[in-house]
């Protein structure tokens, strides 16, 4: 096994209490991998979801036995089940269990497919056959298949179980549905009085979407799906029904008003409700948001603007939704409802009502701001509420917590005094926001001298936030030189660069006139290319950079990077025609909201 050190090693001197959490995760993940991928193998590439499948799973399970104290498992539906469902909304998806026939497809399927779609439905596999039961099965499993080779089918032939354990759940049957074709289902709820009637369908993100040109599926995009849910009249009694590649229908309690339904994300799919339960469903949230579980209240939320992004209820809805976050003080919800705001900031900075966007989040960040402020104490995942709090009232502008954040840093720099890890990001970021270019040669300085991995990966990712442009253009061309910056840091240094539009044109220009050494550099390298290609073009929202883009990538031998640069341009895409449906009518709403 090899390890990037600040993924291996934990100094609480330098490193976050998030950091903390990562090194367990990569070293369970890692640690995985000696039961799933040498103790069993995979018979073939097409199945190397179950190695890494399994390891990314495991690695929150190992994780959780020694930090119980960070909710490790609702941080799993953050990181892991949303990323799995933000890459399975593609168009230009593909299966878990996709066909290997070249060598460059070995490296292409090392993706979010892999990794999350395949430790997300192994969670949604745990949670339909109960913990104690999947464990007996899975050991069954590793027993049977030890020092051999495995696929698919295999898996599941074990945790059908037997007969004689009175299980009536065909596992292959329903699994099949979820690696064997891609994408995912959004669940339709109706509720009629006592009667609840739900629906599927394929969700896809694009409204644009043209459903000829998709492969054609062996279950016709149907899935067996698990759907747990509460509702107003039993908020804290689960109930779960089966959608089997069809509707289903059932009754609740008399004068239910909504029914949430994948009860805390145990399943891989989305939900989406008639406009009178979403209205429901955000009052019970403005009004009493702790009858709902943290994941509930994340997924609501995400749901929800989804939804709205695919053109399937009002975008305004999405917005409303947000207006509840004064009052949350948990980190899972309010980094999701937050994030599907920042998601809008690149169409919103071509906007003249940029200024009541960033007013609004400002609003609802308040709260937090007062109660968290500079300081170093709490849980876990407070501290690190704390951090995303403070970073993102920097970015939109907060002025006495920039003016702090440089305080801080003036005394780290002329008297030596130290930083927590906690607020050192936020204190980099502060230090940059006003294009300071003395600030900036200290920080390069400070990269140049430092031998300490964990120090040197704050600094890149702070160089590339300054908005001075010349400073910009000097890391582009620092970047080009090989002996100050490692090839594997070099995705840090374009994703930094791209988090605003001077940096990320300034890029792009850098992209296209060095795009062969650019692929000489990273011959061999599996991810480092596709990451900087996607940091770089995913932001675009003009139709001119949409042809820009296909242009300049058409008849390139792109190598492992292809399936990366046609799910980029699909994004973007989007993004064209987002600004086309939306902008007017969400630019209204933060002028209206955002004084």
């Amino acid at each position: 096994m090899t390890f990037r050190t600040s993924n291996i090693l934990y100094d609480p001197h330098d490193s976050t209490t998030h950091r903390k959490l990562i090194v367990a995760i990569t070293i369970a993940h890692e640690l995985a991998h000696q039961w799933f991928g040498n103790y069993v193998t995979m018979k073939w590439w097409n199945d190397l979801w179950l190695n890494e499948g399994f390891a990314t799973f495991m690695g929150y399970i190992g994780a959780n036995v020694i930090n119980s104290d960070y909710e490790v498992f609702e941080l799993f539906v953050l990181d892991v089940l949303w990323s799995g469902l933000k890459a399975d909304s593609l168009m230009s998806s593909h299966p878990i269990e996709v066909q290997v026939s070249k060598p460059e497809d070995i490296s292409s399927i090392f993706d979010l497919i892999s990794y999350k779609k395949g430790g997300s439905i192994i969670r949604m596999m745990r949670h339909f056959l109960g913990s104690a039961v999947f464990e007996k099965r899975l050991n069954n499993y590793l027993n049977k298949y030890a020092y051999k080779n495995a696929q698919t089918d295999d898996l599941w032939e074990a945790m059908s179980g037997s007969s004689s354990e009175g299980d009536r759940l065909d596992v292959k049957t329903i699994m099949d549905t979820w690696t064997k074709q891609m994408g995912y289902p959004v669940v339709m709820v109706e509720i009629r009085g006592e009667q609840v009637t739900v629906k599927q369908e394929r969700f896809l993100l694009s409204t644009l979407a043209n459903t000829s040109n998709i492969p054609r599926s062996l279950f016709n995009y149907k899935w067996y799906i698990p759907m747990t849910y509460v509702s107003s009249t039993e908020p804290t009694n689960p109930h779960t029904v089966w959608l089997n590649m069809s509707s289903a229908t059932f009754t609740v309690p008399e004068g239910t008003s909504w029914v949430k339904a994948n009860y805390r994300s145990f399943g891989f799919y989305r939900v989406n409700y008639e406009e009178a339960t979403w209205k429901a469903l955000i009052s019970e949230l403005t009004t009493n948001h702790k009858v709902f579980q943290p994941e509930d209240r994340a997924t609501l939320m995400d749901d929800l603007c989804n939804m709205a992004r695919a053109g399937k209820v009002e975008y305004t809805l999405c917005l409303e939704v947000t207006e509840y976050l004064v009052q949350e003080d948990e980190y899972v919800p309010f980094t999701v409802g937050i994030s599907n705001l920042l998601f809008m900031k690149k169409f919103m900075a071509t906007l003249p009502t940029y200024e009541w966007y960033k007013n609004y989040i400002l609003k609802l960040l308040s709260n937090q701001l007062k109660i968290l402020g500079w300081k170093t104490d709490g849980a876990p995942l407070k501290r690190s509420l704390r951090s995303f709090v403070l970073k993102i009232a920097i970015e939109m502008g907060n002025r006495a917590i920039v003016n702090r954040g440089q305080e801080i840093f003036q005394e780290w720099r002329y008297n030596n005094r130290s930083i927590h890890p906690d607020l050192f990001d936020s204190v980099l970021l502060a230090s940059m926001a006003d294009g300071s270019s003395e600030n900036w040669n200290y920080l390069w300085q400070t990269y140049t001298e430092t031998s300490n991995p964990i120090l040197k990966s704050n600094l890149l990712r702070a160089l590339g936030r300054t908005p001075n442009a010349n400073d910009l253009n000097r890391y582009l061309s620092i970047s080009t030189q090989r002996d100050f910056i490692r090839i594997q840091d070099l995705s840090s240094v374009f994703y930094s660069l791209s988090s605003s539009q001077t940096g990320q044109l300034l890029a792009w220009r850098h992209l296209k006139l060095n795009w062969k050494s650019l692929q000489e550099r990273f011959h061999g390298s599996t991810f480092g290319l596709s990451n900087i290609i996607e940091s770089v073009i995913i932001k675009f929202v003009t139709e001119m950079d949409y042809h820009e883009v296909i242009e300049f990538f058409r008849g390139k031998d792109l190598g492992t990077s292809k399936r990366t640069v046609d799910n980029t341009i699909e994004v973007i895409r989007m993004n064209v025609d987002w600004m086309a449906r939306n902008h007017v009518k969400v630019s209204k709403w933060f002028r209206e909201h955002g004084q």
